[in-house]
């Protein structure tokens, strides 16, 4: 590595050589660090999974969104219409996912019509993909947004909080499409907000509207719910009165919402039909959702599963969201609010869902498209919530961790984190790439690349801390004769 002029131009203190510095920057060690952690677990096949699994080998091999031929590894998300079987999700994380389950069938493996619920690679690879490369773009954009809003110094302990240490991470190896739908719905905010800066300051604030429409009618065509972003992200444009960008942005959304229309017609019978009302496992009939009551919402956020029980950053970052909307910075204050608007949507549209867990999963999981926009407020109130920092990020990055170590779902009686000990007890860990291999050798091969990753962050932050707090002269010296942003 190349030494920095600093290092050239200081007389040595010492006769032991100073450790190199780490060229990679915070952002991407934070995804290092996730991907070690989560890349490796191969989840069992359940319900929700097996079906996504089932449209994309549908789509790949019989170029058809029935799922006739698959009737035997599809459970209960599924609709039944004409004598023919369709999946009852929204058809752009199975299209998404199709490309990477063609090729792992053009090389030999195994079709998803064959039912093997545990240690299931191609499975693995298709999640790969679909949720846990989303949920570490989540990671990297969340340390650059902080940097830009809040300021560096924590940008990659929140957004690391943020990631590990909520449902985010939880369902970070699972074949669901939540995480998706939060990174599209998230980066579709943050284009609403590049095209009103880029309007402000005289720019091209069209092409950045006509994108976030985009991707905002990418999240919608991946979870329904996710029409809480297109009607947020109008409202911002009318209340700006971006009349130009709203129509900008609604031409971005057309081409995501005649592709859902397609797919509704094809499976369902009409272009405005949607799956949940028809599902003849639906607990509530045609009706899925009601208005939302303080009882129920308790029972979300405070509950055997409740958010804030096994996942109280949450709170330390609405914490955050509330300090920035309350400031002067017009940038800062507009996160804030924004944030704390779109939280708050997901936490009441949870609140009106008549199956308010999603079965049984880890705790309120039709939220998490809403966490990404917490990010902020975690890195804003780092140093604040100093105190209670410590025991509510570890208590929320073992709760999380235990639904990725364990079987994630919570049968009907029984409490996150519980569920998943008993598990490990009867039927033992989720297998990972590391112990196929190895045996049960490879639990300490990962937690190695943890610790290492973890290490390499470590001394990143604290370099950039020594960084930050040398007068400008040396802070400009000490830069490296190759910048860091070339090699990470």
């Amino acid at each position: 590595m190349s030494p920095s002029l600093v290092d050239l131009t200081r007389p040595a203190t010492s006769d032991r050589p100073a450790p190199a510095p780490v060229r990679l920057s915070a952002a991407w060690l934070v995804v290092l660090l996730l991907a070690v952690a989560l890349v490796p677990f191969v989840q069992e096949l359940t319900h929700q999974p097996a079906v996504r699994f089932a449209q994309s080998a549908a789509l790949v091999e019989d170029h058809s969104v029935r799922l006739d031929r698959l009737n035997g590894v599809v459970g209960v998300d599924r609709l039944e219409r004409g004598g023919h079987l369709y999946g009852d999700k929204a058809p752009l994380q199975p299209l998404l996912a199709a490309p990477a389950y063609a090729v792992e069938r053009a090389l030999g493996a195994q079709s998803a019509s064959v039912l093997r619920p545990q240690g299931n690679l191609s499975l693995w690879w298709v999640t790969l993909w679909s949720t846990v490369i989303p949920l570490l773009a989540i990671a990297y954009l969340g340390v650059k947004v902080s940097e830009r809003v809040v300021g560096a110094t924590n940008a990659a302990r929140g957004a690391l909080a943020i990631c590990a240490g909520t449902l985010l991470f939880a369902y970070g190896s699972q074949l669901y499409a939540h995480v998706l739908a939060g990174l599209l719905g998230w980066a579709c905010w943050l284009l609403v907000d590049r095209s009103h800066l880029e309007a402000r300051s005289g720019g091209h604030p069209l092409r950045w509207a006509l994108a976030a429409g985009a991707l905002g009618g990418a999240a919608l065509a991946t979870e329904y719910p996710m029409a809480i972003i297109l009607l947020g992200m109008a409202a911002i444009l009318v209340i700006e009165k971006g009349w130009t960008r709203l129509a900008a942005f609604c031409a971005g959304v057309a081409p995501f919402a005649a592709l859902l229309a397609i797919y509704q017609a094809a499976a369902y019978g009409s272009p405005f039909a949607v799956s949940y009302g028809a599902k003849p496992y639906h607990q509530s009939g045609t009706a899925i959702l009601e208005l939302a009551t303080a009882g129920r919402l308790a029972e979300v956020l405070v509950g055997p599963r409740g958010l804030l029980l096994f996942s109280p950053v949450v709170a330390l970052a609405v914490w955050g969201l509330v300090r920035l909307a309350r400031s002067v910075d017009q940038d800062r204050r507009r996160h804030g609010i924004v944030g704390l608007v779109v939280f708050a949507s997901f936490v009441v549209l949870q609140a009106s869902w008549l199956n308010p867990w999603g079965g049984e999963s880890y705790g309120p999981r039709y939220l998490i498209p809403g966490l990404p926009f917490l990010i902020v407020g975690m890195v804003e109130v780092w140093e604040p919530a100093a105190r209670v920092r410590w025991l509510a990020v570890t208590w929320s990055v073992a709760a999380m961790s235990l639904a990725v170590i364990a079987l994630h779902l919570v049968p009907d009686g029984a409490i996150p984190m519980g569920a998943q000990l008993q598990s490990l007890r009867t039927d033992g860990p989720v297998p990972t790439l590391w112990t196929l291999a190895l045996g049960p050798a490879g639990w300490y091969v990962q937690l190695a690349t943890i610790a290492c990753a973890a290490h390499l962050l470590q001394q990143r932050l604290a370099q950039d801390e020594a960084a930050a707090h040398l007068p400008e002269r040396d802070r400009a010296l000490s830069r490296p004769l190759i910048p860091v942003a070339s090699l990470s």
